[in-house]
């Protein structure tokens, strides 16, 4: 682990919900919030005080969120680009981090001219470990176990894609880990304002010991969209709500044309309907 002089509070002020990967000793929670993740492994009796909900309002969206989870959207990429923290957090500190990648590993940082830009930005020597998809799950256990944690560790969780377990993730959260509740429980986290932006719900995967131990990678309420094709549906001349299974499947047949390469169920760009358009 580097010896680092970051506060838990400096490098905060400064990180973004994509950022935030992070305590000091390490720890990101990567999970949906399972009975074991979101409760922490104690059957729900956490106690936690969830981080505050804070919206960011210095860019107005096109298509407003709304309290049922539907995030956010835009048209088109804001012309304002707003800063919502105006200090740079860090002074010259090393940082390191480790997480998974699903893509090639990018160039180090002295050819990575974002990488190095983003060092600026924060005001740190940022060295980060970026280990392939396919790798992470035998590189975590190895790291570990030799008991040399960067200051930032994602933890392998279900929206990984994985199903490797961490055993005894809550007694190892205690003994390695840092517990950030002071800096994010309730109130606490308005004074991060990137991180207040991120929905209370995402915040329970980060639960354990009746404390916040990471920083989640916030995603969107809903996993999966169904689309529909409206005008194949008033062609056919049926409900795209059907209220019985006997109707669901006279409305498949009908929307179903073989001679049209057409289905009525799809992952194509062109179905009558779909499951993720």
């Amino acid at each position: 682990m580097s010896e680092s002089a970051f506060s838990r509070r400096s490098l905060l002020a400064g990180a973004g919900g994509g950022a935030g990967l992070l305590a000091t000793g390490g720890l990101s929670a990567c999970s949906s919030g399972n009975d074991s993740g979101g409760s922490g492994g104690d059957s729900g009796k956490n106690t936690a005080v969830l981080p505050t909900y804070v919206p960011y309002t210095g860019v107005t969206p096109d298509l407003p969120g709304t309290e049922q989870g539907v995030d956010p959207a835009f048209r088109n990429f804001p012309a304002e680009n707003p800063t919502s923290v105006d200090e740079v957090p860090g002074h010259g500190e090393t940082v390191t981090g480790m997480a998974n990648i699903y893509f090639a590993v990018p160039p180090g940082v002295g050819d990575n001219t974002y990488w190095q830009g983003l060092n600026d930005r924060l005001g740190v020597d940022l060295q980060l470990q970026m280990v392939s998809n396919a790798d992470y799950l035998q590189k975590f256990p190895t790291v570990i176990a030799g008991n040399e944690l960067p200051d930032m560790l994602q933890i392998p969780g279900p929206v990984t894609g994985s199903t490797f377990p961490v055993p005894n993730l809550p007694q190892l959260l205690e003994k390695r880990f840092t517990d950030l509740s002071e800096h994010l429980s309730g109130d606490a986290v308005k004074e991060y304002p990137n991180l207040a932006n991120i929905p209370t719900r995402t915040w329970k995967a980060t639960v354990y010991n009746n404390g916040i131990y990471g920083i989640p990678i916030a995603r969107g309420a809903i996993g999966n969209y169904h689309f529909i094709r409206q005008d194949l549906f008033e062609a056919a001349g049926v409900s795209p709500e059907p209220k019985s299974y006997d109707e669901l499947v006279e409305t498949t047949k009908a929307l179903t044309d073989p001679k049209q390469r057409r289905w009525a169920f799809s992952l194509f760009n062109q179905p009558a309907s779909c499951s993720v358009g």
